[in-house]
């Protein structure tokens, strides 16, 4: 199994560039400083692969043990390795980022329960629950919490509005890509990058995508307009 990168038609503003799957390596003419981007990143199947998590326990109840062997824990360690490869690259090309829509507090219960070695690269990561932040009876849809939760954080990050502005946002379900487009949509002098990971991944899956994140992220974010990608699996594969 291989993952790749796939360009999705922009419905946006802007883009001087069309979206494009290879990526000049000469890219300091248009270099963007880390003060210029800001890298969100969703949490469940993103980062912590939950829906393969969730297929271990014992039961169909929520509250059914969660059963993980030797050999899965090997592979939670070898995806929390890349994961934290790919977080630590964010953070040296810009600010970083975690929104979820989960509760507060399930980001670092989860990786203490599953992925522990990941916890020092989120130590140093601004984490936002957009539910627990924006959820209330009149506001209940979740998408509406990520782009509230985008607006605010964009907002804080680029205080001073004269400054160019790189986006980036890492996710697996439409939200991301959506509260993306739509918090930029009046945003001048704005380049956003949307990378939708695949759904429901099993724990290779995501081990492979952060994979191509590791390889593929610094020309993503030095791209020199907007980009709309996809990751893709190129053939079928069945995860034990």
């Amino acid at each position: 199994m291989t993952v790749h990168l796939s360009s999705l038609p922009l419905p946006q503003k802007q883009s001087d560039t069309e979206p494009q799957d290879e990526y000049n390596d000469d890219i300091d003419e248009h270099r963007f400083s880390p003060e210029e981007t800001l890298i969100i990143f969703d949490w469940d199947d993103t980062v912590m692969p939950s829906s393969w998590v969730e297929g271990l326990r014992t039961g169909e109840d929520e509250s059914s043990e969660v059963l993980v062997s030797q050999d899965q824990k090997e592979q939670l360690e070898d995806l929390a390795r890349l994961a934290t490869e790919t977080l630590g690259l964010a953070q040296q090309l810009g600010t970083v980022l975690l929104v979820t829509n989960a509760q507060q507090g399930w980001v670092e219960l989860s990786c203490q329960r599953y992925m522990p070695t990941l916890l020092p690269a989120l130590a140093s990561v601004r984490i936002m629950s957009a539910r627990t932040r924006f959820e209330t009876e009149q506001v209940s849809s979740p998408f509406e919490w990520k782009h509230r939760a985008f607006l605010c954080e964009i907002g804080r990050v680029f205080r001073d509005k004269s400054r160019r502005r790189n986006i980036l946002s890492f996710g697996d379900s439409g939200h991301e890509r959506e509260a993306l487009i739509k918090s930029t949509a009046n945003m001048h002098n704005t380049r956003t990058k949307s990378v939708k990971f695949l759904d429901r991944p099993g724990v290779h899956e995501l081990g492979k995508q952060h994979a191509v994140m590791v390889k593929c992220l610094k020309q993503i974010v030095h791209h020199d307009g907007n980009l709309d990608l996809c990751l893709r699996v190129r053939s079928d594969c069945t995860e034990g």
